[in-house]
Formats: structure tokens, C-alpha cells, sequence
């Protein structure tokens, strides 16, 4: 049970070969049902164009096709979860409406004023540099655009002792819900809100 636990969590961040092509396809499970929560605190327009940043296996790319008419963009710095992504939108690929794309939130592949809707599910606890991260995010951002963070773990609720260890051992950056919202005010973003559904975390911010 220990390998199996560690297998993932080697591979949560940047997944490769077997064992990340596995942790992919148990997230994209096990992420749905937050997901979809995370989502229902944005408000989609049809003519939306949508990042989704730390794409993984490509689920939430595919549920945001079904939120607009808009372009979606899915990027992730691992080679394997873009192959992942690009098969499971094969579809919307084909037709024009997604484009999978190996990049880091550290340097965004877009120009200024980019995207009306920015999503980062289940990723933000790898991002290098926060602040400077959440600045490269807002610069790809319309004015007015949302962003939407959103979490399964914090460091703030019950189970937060065992948070602490897990990002002493991993890591990982686990974040609070005042943590986030200071990062985000520190890089620009307003209109800052928080939602909590017992351990999850979601943020919503504007630019």
C-alpha cells in the first residue's frame, strides 16, 4: 500500500510512464465530482476562450467543452499528460475547439489579454513560484477575467497536521485559503472569493 501511495504521489506532479499514465486515469476519476463544484463558481458565455492549466488527463478540458462554444486551451509541463489529453479530446481537437499545449505556468506560450476564464484544478500545490506564477497567469488574462483555483486538500482544516507532513516529505505546497487569497492580491488579481466544502478549497479571482 505504501509503494502504491508513493507511486502517486511521484507521479501527481509530473507524470511519466506507466505508473503516471495510472495516476492520471485514477484522477480523472477521483477529481470529477470536484471538478464540477469548482466549475459551478464561474460564469461561462458562449464565446469564452478558457485555459486550463495543469491539463492532466485532459477531464477538465473535456467538461469545460461542454461550458462553451469558446477555444480551450489545456497546457502541462509533462510530455505524458499531454499525450493523455490530446487523446481523450481527440474530438474537440479535431474540430478546432481545443488545443493541448507543453508548457509551464511559469511561462505562459500566450500572448497579453488572452482568455476571458483561467482553471487550475488540483495543481496549484506544484507551481514553482506562486506570486510570479499567479503574475504570469493574470498576464494571459482579459480584463475582468475569472480564475479559479480549486483544491482537495488545505492547510487550514481538520486535517491540516497531516498536510504539514505531507509537504515536509513531498514538497508540495499545500495551501490555506488565506495563503491563496494573499498570493493573489500580492499579484494583482481582486474580487477575491473563497468556498469550502469540507476538505475541498476553491477561489475565485478577477483581474
Amino acid at each position: 500500500m505504501r509503494y502504491l501511495k508513493r507511486k502517486r504521489m511521484e507521479n501527481a506532479g509530473k507524470p511519466r510512464g506507466f505508473w503516471g499514465r495510472k495516476t492520471m486515469r485514477d484522477m480523472n476519476k477521483s477529481h470529477s465530482d470536484l471538478t464540477d463544484w469548482g466549475l459551478s463558481f464561474l460564469n461561462f458565455a458562449e464565446d469564452d476562450m478558457i485555459l486550463d492549466i495543469g491539463c492532466g488527463g485532459g477531464r477538465t478540458v473535456h467538461k469545460l467543452t461542454g461550458c462553451t462554444k469558446g477555444r480551450i486551451y489545456g497546457i502541462d509541463h509533462a510530455p505524458t499528460a499531454v499525450t493523455k489529453s490530446l487523446c481523450v479530446n481527440k474530438k474537440a481537437v479535431d474540430k478546432g475547439q481545443v488545443g493541448i499545449v507543453e508548457a509551464t505556468v511559469s511561462a505562459l506560450p500566450f500572448g497579453a489579454d488572452t482568455f476571458t476564464k483561467v482553471t487550475a484544478i488540483e495543481t496549484v500545490y506544484f507551481w514553482p513560484d506562486l506570486v510570479n506564477d499567479l503574475k504570469e497567469v493574470r498576464r494571459v488574462m482579459k480584463k475582468d477575467g475569472q480564475l479559479l483555483i480549486t483544491t482537495e486538500d488545505r492547510a487550514d482544516s481538520s486535517k491540516a497536521k497531516a498536510y504539514v507532513e505531507m509537504q515536509r516529505q513531498s514538497g508540495f505546497f499545500i495551501p490555506s485559503a488565506a495563503s491563496l487569497a494573499r498570493a493573489l492580491k500580492a499579484a494583482g488579481f481582486h474580487h477575491i472569493e473563497a468556498n469550502i466544502r469540507g476538505e475541498w478549497l476553491s477561489l475565485t479571482a478577477e483581474k
